[in-house]
Order: structure tokens, then sequence, then C-alpha cells
């Protein structure tokens, strides 16, 4: 949902694929923003904390920034590898995106990558998210580790090893 609680967003996976945005007051019909070029990753698209925009991925290798204005496409940005995770910063244009083998933050005006993460190994990056305050980004990878980041200095602040209990 959008912060400002005007819209949900959906990214639709099986035979029928689409982006949409329902609005949250119940009325009025959705809004199809993408069909057939809609990438899925764990996590869903992602509204910037103003509601202004959201972000979404297209062909797996492509990063797309959606005016909630107009629905029309704001900017859109090529990826090295499938991305996975969105989130935007709880204030400001930073964006960040976890892909394939990377973890960075994007300038959205400039399109800039302005921090990459290490990323361990061969661990595909599978989500993402910033700290209510905006100074840590955590990292999940496939090796199961969770990775806190200081977003000042990009060094890693601590790690946490998931286990599966069994419950």
């Amino acid at each position: 949902s959008s912060p400002d609680g005007r819209w949900t967003a959906v990214a639709i996976g099986g035979a029928q694929t689409a982006l949409r945005v329902w609005p949250e007051s119940g009325s009025g019909e959705p809004v199809t923003l993408d069909t057939d070029t809609v990438t899925y990753g764990p996590q869903p698209p992602a509204f910037s904390s103003d509601s202004q925009w959201l972000a979404s991925f297209r062909k797996g290798n492509s990063l797309t920034i959606w005016s909630t204005r107009s629905w029309k496409v704001e900017a859109t940005f090529s990826l090295k590898s499938t991305g996975r995770a969105l989130a935007f910063a709880p204030k400001g244009t930073r964006l960040a995106v976890a892909t394939d083998g990377e973890a960075a933050v994007w300038d959205v005006r400039t399109g800039d990558k302005v921090i990459v993460f290490p990323t361990p190994g061969s661990a595909r990056m599978e989500g993402m998210n910033w700290s209510p305050g905006g100074r840590r980004i955590v990292t999940l990878a496939d090796d199961g580790i969770l990775r806190f980041w200081n977003v000042s200095d990009h060094r890693l602040v601590a790690s946490l090893y998931l286990t599966d209990s069994g419950d």
C-alpha cells in the first residue's frame, strides 16, 4: 500500500501477468500499468515515502519508476541481472534494489547507483529493506543470512544466520 493510504499495488503472476493498482477507498477501477513484461521477486512493487512514485521490475533486467499522478513511466533504468526486491528510503529519492548478485542504493532522479554493498560469493539477493530512520539497510541472500548495513559508510554492522526451526 502507498504511504498516503490511497493505493495498493500488486504484481500478479500466472498465465496472465499484470501490474495493477487499486484505489484503497474501494471506489474506482484498478489501473493496469503493465502486462506481459512484469517480473516478480519476493517483495511487491514499492511506493516512495511521499506516494508520488511506484517502482517495479520489467523483463527482469529493467527497473521502472511510475508516476502515481498520471500512471505514466517517469524513468527506466537497466539492471545487470534479474531484479528481486525494491524498497524506497523512508525519506527522499533513494531506492534500495536487490538483484541476482548485487544489493545497491539508487538515486531515482539521476539513475545513479550511490551505494553498492559487497555480495557474499555467489549468493543471490532475495530481499532488501530500510530501517525506519533510513540509517540502516538489511539484505537477505539465498545463503540464509540477514546482513545489516550502515548506510552512511556502507559498513556491515551485523549478520544474523536464519535457521529452520522445523515448526
